[in-house]
């Protein structure tokens, strides 16, 4: 996008949804040039998923019984091996501080709505980098209102 001749470089941003949330948060972490990006649904964090037995993360579903799975049919296509041993979600979040970023509606490993008490203790990290270094440039919203406002303010 940055060499499109109709594209300022300077306002390039990204949303993503659900699953896609994992792939742009990493690109964002080593694709300095995306200035902003809107995790909308994203997992919280790899870490809520390995500290409980029980997930949905990468469980497939057949199409003809979405309701039923079977632990053989696990797809860890969304993981990245042995990646809590170097960071976590909550660690590339912070990493592209002074950046804005927003999260919305985050889910925890159940891939539920992510309740206060897990959002602060996984978003220490993150809000404390923010704090530092761009204050109000991480916002964190339990339930998205309106998507042209945060497309407002990330290219504010």
């Amino acid at each position: 996008l940055k060499r499109q001749s109709n594209v300022d470089p300077m306002k390039i941003g990204a949303i993503a949804y659900n699953e896609m949330c994992l792939a742009l948060v990493h690109a964002a972490a080593f694709e300095s040039s995306i200035v902003n990006i809107s995790l909308i649904g994203s997992l919280i964090s790899y870490r809520s998923v390995a500290m409980n037995r029980f997930h949905k993360i990468g469980i497939t579903k057949r199409p003809q019984s979405p309701d039923h799975w079977h632990p053989v049919e696990v797809d860890l296509s969304w993981g990245i091996a042995s990646v809590l041993t170097g960071y976590d979600l909550p660690d590339l979040i912070g990493s592209i501080a002074p950046r804005k970023v927003i999260l919305a509606e985050l889910r925890d490993q159940m891939l539920e709505p992510a309740p206060t008490e897990l959002i602060n203790k996984e978003m220490e990290f993150p809000r404390s980098v923010y704090s530092r270094q761009a204050p109000g440039n991480l916002k964190i919203l339990e339930k998205l209102e309106d998507l042209n406002v945060i497309l407002q303010w990330a290219f504010e």
